[in-house]
Protein backbone atom coordinates (compact mmCIF):
# COMPACT_ATOMS: atom_id res chain seq x y z
CA UNK A 1 0.00 0.00 0.00
CA UNK A 2 2.90 2.30 0.73
CA UNK A 3 4.19 1.84 -2.80
CA UNK A 4 0.80 2.93 -4.22
CA UNK A 5 0.77 6.14 -2.18
CA UNK A 6 4.44 6.78 -3.05
CA UNK A 7 3.54 6.64 -6.78
CA UNK A 8 0.69 9.07 -6.15
CA UNK A 9 2.93 11.45 -4.19
CA UNK A 10 5.49 11.42 -7.00
CA UNK A 11 2.77 12.09 -9.61
CA UNK A 12 1.27 14.98 -7.59
CA UNK A 13 4.64 16.79 -7.70
CA UNK A 14 3.93 18.83 -4.57
CA UNK A 15 7.47 18.55 -3.26
CA UNK A 16 7.27 21.80 -1.24
CA UNK A 17 4.27 20.57 0.77
CA UNK A 18 4.88 19.08 4.21
CA UNK A 19 3.34 16.06 5.89
CA UNK A 20 0.36 17.07 8.05
CA UNK A 21 1.38 15.87 11.49
CA UNK A 22 -2.08 16.29 13.04
CA UNK A 23 -4.13 14.51 10.38
CA UNK A 24 -6.92 12.61 12.21
CA UNK A 25 -7.08 9.70 9.73
CA UNK A 26 -3.35 9.13 9.66
CA UNK A 27 -2.04 5.63 10.02
CA UNK A 28 -2.56 2.11 8.83
CA UNK A 29 -5.64 0.13 9.83
CA UNK A 30 -6.57 -3.52 9.30
CA UNK A 31 -10.03 -4.96 9.93
CA UNK A 32 -11.26 -8.46 9.14
CA UNK A 33 -14.84 -8.07 10.33
CA UNK A 34 -16.28 -7.43 6.85
CA UNK A 35 -14.48 -10.10 4.83
CA UNK A 36 -16.95 -12.96 4.49
CA UNK A 37 -16.88 -16.26 2.65
CA UNK A 38 -18.02 -16.11 -0.97
CA UNK A 39 -18.98 -18.60 -3.63
CA UNK A 40 -21.47 -21.42 -3.89
CA UNK A 41 -19.37 -23.86 -1.84
CA UNK A 42 -19.70 -21.49 1.16
CA UNK A 43 -23.44 -20.86 0.80
CA UNK A 44 -24.30 -22.22 4.26
CA UNK A 45 -21.80 -19.80 5.88
CA UNK A 46 -23.19 -16.89 3.84
CA UNK A 47 -26.77 -17.60 4.94
CA UNK A 48 -25.87 -17.66 8.62
CA UNK A 49 -27.40 -14.96 10.86
CA UNK A 50 -23.85 -13.98 11.78
CA UNK A 51 -21.60 -15.11 8.91
CA UNK A 52 -18.00 -15.79 9.92
CA UNK A 53 -15.13 -13.74 8.55
CA UNK A 54 -12.53 -15.49 6.43
CA UNK A 55 -9.41 -16.18 8.52
CA UNK A 56 -6.27 -14.43 7.32
CA UNK A 57 -8.16 -11.80 5.29
CA UNK A 58 -8.62 -8.13 6.22
CA UNK A 59 -9.49 -4.74 4.76
CA UNK A 60 -6.36 -2.56 4.84
CA UNK A 61 -6.48 1.23 4.91
CA UNK A 62 -3.49 3.59 4.87
CA UNK A 63 -3.91 7.36 5.02
CA UNK A 64 -1.82 10.52 5.37
CA UNK A 65 -2.13 14.15 4.30
CA UNK A 66 -0.04 17.04 3.05
CA UNK A 67 -0.39 20.54 4.48
CA UNK A 68 0.14 23.84 2.76
CA UNK A 69 -1.62 22.85 -0.49
CA UNK A 70 -3.92 25.64 -1.69
CA UNK A 71 -7.09 24.75 -3.64
CA UNK A 72 -5.43 26.00 -6.85
CA UNK A 73 -2.34 23.85 -6.22
CA UNK A 74 -4.56 20.86 -5.35
CA UNK A 75 -6.51 21.11 -8.62
CA UNK A 76 -3.32 21.29 -10.68
CA UNK A 77 -1.77 18.39 -8.72
CA UNK A 78 -4.86 16.21 -9.21
CA UNK A 79 -4.74 16.84 -12.97
CA UNK A 80 -1.03 15.97 -13.06
CA UNK A 81 -1.55 12.79 -11.06
CA UNK A 82 -4.51 11.70 -13.18
CA UNK A 83 -2.48 12.12 -16.37
CA UNK A 84 0.79 10.64 -15.12
CA UNK A 85 -0.77 7.63 -13.36
CA UNK A 86 -3.06 7.04 -16.35
CA UNK A 87 0.04 6.77 -18.56
CA UNK A 88 1.37 4.17 -16.10
CA UNK A 89 -1.77 2.03 -16.52
CA UNK A 90 -3.80 3.22 -13.52
CA UNK A 91 -7.57 3.44 -14.09
CA UNK A 92 -9.45 6.54 -12.91
CA UNK A 93 -12.60 5.43 -11.06
CA UNK A 94 -13.75 8.95 -10.17
CA UNK A 95 -12.62 12.52 -10.72
CA UNK A 96 -14.35 15.66 -9.54
CA UNK A 97 -13.23 19.25 -9.86
CA UNK A 98 -15.75 21.75 -8.57
CA UNK A 99 -16.09 24.53 -6.02
CA UNK A 100 -17.43 21.97 -3.54
CA UNK A 101 -15.05 19.03 -4.02
CA UNK A 102 -11.72 18.29 -5.64
CA UNK A 103 -10.90 14.62 -5.63
CA UNK A 104 -9.53 11.71 -7.61
CA UNK A 105 -9.80 7.94 -7.14
CA UNK A 106 -7.66 5.54 -9.13
CA UNK A 107 -6.94 1.82 -9.28
CA UNK A 108 -3.33 0.66 -9.79
CA UNK A 109 -2.83 -1.85 -12.62
CA UNK A 110 -3.34 -5.50 -11.76
CA UNK A 111 -5.08 -4.86 -8.41
CA UNK A 112 -8.47 -4.18 -6.93
CA UNK A 113 -6.88 -1.62 -4.58
CA UNK A 114 -8.08 1.98 -4.63
CA UNK A 115 -6.08 5.15 -4.02
CA UNK A 116 -8.01 8.36 -3.33
CA UNK A 117 -6.67 11.91 -3.23
CA UNK A 118 -8.95 14.64 -1.94
CA UNK A 119 -8.50 18.33 -1.13
CA UNK A 120 -9.77 19.48 2.28
CA UNK A 121 -10.23 22.92 3.87
CA UNK A 122 -7.24 24.51 5.60
CA UNK A 123 -5.03 23.67 2.61
CA UNK A 124 -4.81 19.92 3.26
CA UNK A 125 -4.57 17.18 0.61
CA UNK A 126 -5.41 13.66 1.83
CA UNK A 127 -3.99 10.51 0.22
CA UNK A 128 -5.66 7.20 1.12
CA UNK A 129 -4.94 3.67 -0.12
CA UNK A 130 -7.48 0.91 0.45
CA UNK A 131 -7.35 -2.82 -0.23
CA UNK A 132 -10.57 -4.75 0.31
CA UNK A 133 -10.25 -8.20 1.83
CA UNK A 134 -6.52 -8.69 1.30
CA UNK A 135 -4.86 -11.89 2.51
CA UNK A 136 -1.98 -11.46 4.93
CA UNK A 137 0.86 -14.00 5.30
CA UNK A 138 0.59 -16.79 7.86
CA UNK A 139 2.77 -16.09 10.88
CA UNK A 140 1.85 -12.39 10.90
CA UNK A 141 1.82 -11.13 14.52
CA UNK A 142 -1.72 -10.52 15.77
CA UNK A 143 -3.06 -7.70 17.93
CA UNK A 144 -5.35 -7.91 20.94
CA UNK A 145 -8.55 -7.93 18.82
CA UNK A 146 -7.46 -10.66 16.43
CA UNK A 147 -6.41 -8.39 13.57
CA UNK A 148 -2.83 -8.41 12.27
CA UNK A 149 -0.42 -5.94 13.80
CA UNK A 150 -0.02 -3.04 11.43
CA UNK A 151 3.26 -1.65 10.17
CA UNK A 152 4.18 1.93 11.02
CA UNK A 153 2.64 4.54 8.76
CA UNK A 154 4.66 4.87 5.56
CA UNK A 155 4.79 8.47 4.40
CA UNK A 156 6.44 9.20 1.06
CA UNK A 157 10.21 8.65 1.15
CA UNK A 158 10.86 12.36 0.69
CA UNK A 159 8.85 13.23 3.83
CA UNK A 160 10.19 10.63 6.26
CA UNK A 161 12.22 12.01 9.14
Amino acid sequence: MGCHTQHVYDALRLFDAELADNWPGGGVEADGSGCYYRGFSNLSKQLSDSPPSVPGVVDVDSEWALKGVSPTQAKAALRRARGELGRQGWKATSYEESKFRNGLSMRPPGTDDTVTVEAYPSDRLMVRAYAECARYPSGTPMGAYGDPERPRQQAPLQLRR
